[in-house]
């Protein structure tokens, strides 16, 4: 998988990230979702890398809601969802979101390489 070219840092503790948009501060968690050159989504913590991949989005002007399902056939678990907020990005962070989300919207379903399939 190609590096990751967007990174945006994620919660998944449910209210954290709300809590931390609404003082105006960035989330300082230890999971960064990411997007690479290729298209394809990432979730990076301290466990590992997970390649996920984007199956809805729900943008509004305060926040995206982005739910994710595994990327790969073999990983276990069920969807993630994130919320990001505004207000917890800086401005060419929450810019560049929006636009990636957008794109991966118009974009057919994705496939991973042939290298992890």
């Amino acid at each position: 998988m190609a590096p990751p070219a967007r990174q945006w840092p994620v919660c998944r503790k449910r209210w954290a990230g709300f809590f931390r948009a609404l003082a105006g501060r960035p989330w300082q968690g230890a999971d960064t979702l990411s997007l690479d050159e290729s298209g394809l989504w990432q979730l990076a913590s301290p466990a590992g890398t997970m390649p996920l991949r984007l199956v809805h989005a729900w943008p509004s002007a305060a926040w995206v809601a982005l739910r994710f399902e595994p990327g790969h056939p073999s990983q276990q678990g069920g969807p993630l969802a994130f919320t990001l907020w505004k207000r917890g990005l800086p401005d060419h962070a929450w810019r560049e979101l929006r636009l990636c989300v957008e794109q991966q919207i118009a974009m057919p379903r994705r496939i991973l390489p042939k290298e992890h399939a």
